[in-house]
């Protein structure tokens, strides 16, 4: 628990001064109606079932809520396996709920946190799947030989023995096909990296918090920040910095 906090409390706090002042503000009132929903963790399917049950969305997936604030409280990513859809769907009802005078609030949640951070220990197999594309065996071919390049001079270096059959089968494991593509789309630039390092990570609405893990704080209602002197450390953009090799 306390892990979970820190992570979200890291990324939320982020955003220097300045940045802070243009941020819209996460306190709002009178608002006719709220619904929030909590982790989805890649069940797109359930969780756009209980959208349409909750009027938030109609039989086509459009917005349906008029001036409804819809809060997401965090943790779409990790263990399901179409966390991708959930994400589209999320952006694709912001602007949608906005235009109709409602707001879609999507939350930072650990999970969230954690793969900014490059932390990947929950993503699926699948998960890796939805990101492949056709050049991704090609894609993969060349990082892998990067990464064995460098696994092989590092222990040169430190005059040890490199087993390359060890060394790929352990790689196959931890980084499949659509690895890079995913790592590349979490990036600062990337598209889901980029709306994410937005979201916030508390909103208060009428007097109540609506927040993932942490207590409610000044910082977690800022947005991680866009600026590169701000960026959050160890950006899964650099696949260099994944950990890889033995």
């Amino acid at each position: 628990m306390r892990r979970r906090v820190l992570l979200v409390l890291l990324a939320a706090s982020l955003v220097p001064v300045a940045a802070r002042a243009k941020d819209e503000g996460c306190e709002l009132a009178n608002v006719p109606r709220v619904v929030a929903i909590g982790d989805v963790h890649g069940a797109y399917t359930e969780f756009l079932a209980v959208l349409r049950l909750a009027r938030i969305v109609d039989q086509k997936d459009r917005w349906a809520a008029g001036k409804t604030h819809f809060v997401q409280t965090g943790d779409i990513l990790d263990r399901g396996t179409e966390t991708r859809p959930v994400m589209e769907l999320l952006m694709r009802l912001e602007g949608e709920a906005k235009k109709a005078g409602g707001r879609v609030h999507s939350l930072l949640g650990n999970h969230e946190v954690m793969n900014v951070l490059g932390d990947l220990r929950y993503v699926s197999r699948e998960e890796y799947k939805a990101f492949e594309t056709p050049r991704s065996r090609e894609t993969w071919d060349a990082f892998y030989r990067s990464r064995s390049d460098a696994a092989r001079r590092a222990a040169k270096d430190a005059k040890q023995a490199f087993d390359e059959a060890v060394f790929r089968q352990k790689f196959e494991a931890e980084a499949p096909l659509g690895f890079v593509e995913r790592i590349q789309a979490f990036s600062d630039e990337g598209r889901y990296g980029k709306w994410l390092r937005e979201r916030r990570g508390m909103v208060k609405i009428d007097g109540v918090a609506f927040v993932h893990v942490a207590p409610p704080s000044r910082d977690t209602c800022t947005t991680p920040s866009s600026d590169p002197d701000q960026r959050t450390p160890r950006s899964t953009g650099d696949s260099e910095k994944v950990k890889i090799v033995p």
